[in-house]
């Protein structure tokens, strides 16, 4: 979604900026981001923002983020069989899993929403060589 979102701005809003460059490379989401969950939050929320559209981001998916942040702060203990402190080698979360599915489909339905915006209108270097 940050390179959804980076791509955007770049194609509509700010140009090739160096900032929206270092912002979807592969070291900086990798080696600055990496898995903590609320890192990756704040650059989404911050691109999403950037882009100005009508609708804000959603809290929910938000509040899942953070709470999902709050349980595990490495990014790994979820990925990890026994890496969540004081659990059992295996716990079924039906109600977590149909939260997160909730929560992935209206992060994806975000992403789809930001793109049509953007999609009927040119891109910016669409409107320079219109303007020549």
């Amino acid at each position: 979604m940050i390179r959804c979102f980076v791509a955007l701005r770049a194609n509509y809003v700010d140009g090739r900026a160096p900032e929206l460059r270092q912002s979807d490379s592969e070291e900086y989401l990798k080696n600055k981001l990496g898995h903590d969950l609320h890192k990756l939050l704040d650059q989404v929320k911050k691109h999403y923002t950037a882009l100005d559209l009508p609708e804000p981001f959603p809290k929910s998916v938000e509040n899942m983020i953070v709470m999902l942040h709050e349980a595990d702060r490495s990014g790994t203990a979820f990925r990890c069989a026994g890496s969540l402190p004081e659990t059992k080698e295996y716990v079924d979360f039906p109600d977590l899993a149909t939260m997160l599915d909730k929560a992935y489909t209206l992060l994806s339905d975000v992403m789809y929403y930001a793109e049509d915006m953007h999609d009927s209108v040119p891109t910016l270097d669409e409107a320079t060589d219109q303007a020549y």
